[in-house]
């Protein structure tokens, strides 16, 4: 059942005392979240988390730039986003990692936190000689858990990405990993149940001193889908910023920035419309940044896709 305005209030107060983070923070010590209302601690989302701000940032400056980026600079984008920010994290899905064949990868035993966490540590750490066909076998649509970048990958022209930047991506994200980069890969377990999106904000104008609030998903039994559209535009800023430098494209900040402002917020809208259609949407917002105080406003609900 969708949740009320009252329920809101009630899962966001259930977090007990609330984490800040400063926005400074974001890409280090703590990585965007994915929207996912699976996961139980505090999160600073965007849909996709680092995988889908950074597609959406390759896509923009094709876009900007009048350009097609070559698939292997991925790589290279992946490595001075980590120089710059310090750690990128993607998530995967336990169901979604039952279609790899078990001779690549042994189902989890259990679908809890318990199985996802077995699952992560065994991706991690998987043999050198078994990296490749792994490899491979992850980017396909069926086994990438996230709804997000897979979406992004079976119908590119909806989110103005091209599947062979999605898949670039991923691959150079499993490349990092196993070779020790600050990277983090994690599972999330059981069903789906969002009853509510929730865009999270503070009152006032943000920069790199704003503390936002994270917010647990799921509290209970009860998940919604957690978005921080302030923090995510603020760090898309930073990260535009930190990709041209290495891009080597014609084309100037502020185009980037505006193009990529439209195709995030068109991504948003696009993946809350396949995955949240009909639920209600609340902005939670924080009178003050770093204070508790908040109020949940109705508005309206996701339209169908």
């Amino acid at each position: 059942m969708p949740l009320s305005r009252q329920e809101m209030e009630a899962h966001v107060r259930a977090q007990g005392a609330l984490s800040w983070i400063p926005a400074s923070a974001l890409g280090g010590e703590c990585s965007e979240a994915c929207v996912d209302g699976r996961a139980g601690a505090g999160v600073i989302a965007a849909p996709g988390g680092n995988a889908g701000e950074l597609l959406a940032l390759v896509g923009a400056l094709e876009k900007a730039a009048g350009v097609r980026l070559d698939p292997a600079d991925m790589d290279a984008i992946l490595s001075r986003y980590l120089a710059r920010f310090g750690r990128f994290c993607m998530h995967g899905d336990i169901r979604a990692l039952a279609t790899l064949p078990a001779h690549l990868l042994a189902p989890a035993e259990t679908d809890d936190d318990r199985g996802a966490g077995d699952l992560a540590r065994r991706i991690a750490e998987a043999p050198a000689d078994g990296q490749d066909a792994l490899l491979d076998a992850l980017c396909r649509p069926e086994s990438v858990g996230c709804g997000h970048l897979k979406a992004m990958l079976t119908d590119p022209e909806s989110y103005g990405v091209r599947a062979e930047l999605t898949e670039a991506l991923l691959r150079s994200f499993f490349r990092a990993l196993w070779r020790g980069a600050d990277v983090e890969y994690t599972v999330l377990a059981g069903a789906h149940r969002e009853a509510a999106v929730a865009l999270v904000t503070v009152d006032g104008d943000v920069s790199a001193e704003t503390l936002f609030p994270r917010i647990a998903p799921r509290v209970g039994d009860v998940q919604v889908f957690v978005a921080h559209p302030q923090a995510a535009s603020l760090l898309r800023g930073w990260e535009a910023r930190a990709i041209f430098e290495v891009a080597e494209v014609s084309t100037d900040i502020p185009t980037l920035e505006a193009e990529l402002a439209r195709l995030a917020d068109l991504q948003q809208s696009v993946t809350l419309s396949r995955l949240a259609p009909g639920l209600p949407v609340y902005e939670v917002r924080f009178e003050r940044s770093g204070e508790g105080a908040f109020e949940v406003i109705d508005r309206g609900h996701v339209p169908a896709a």
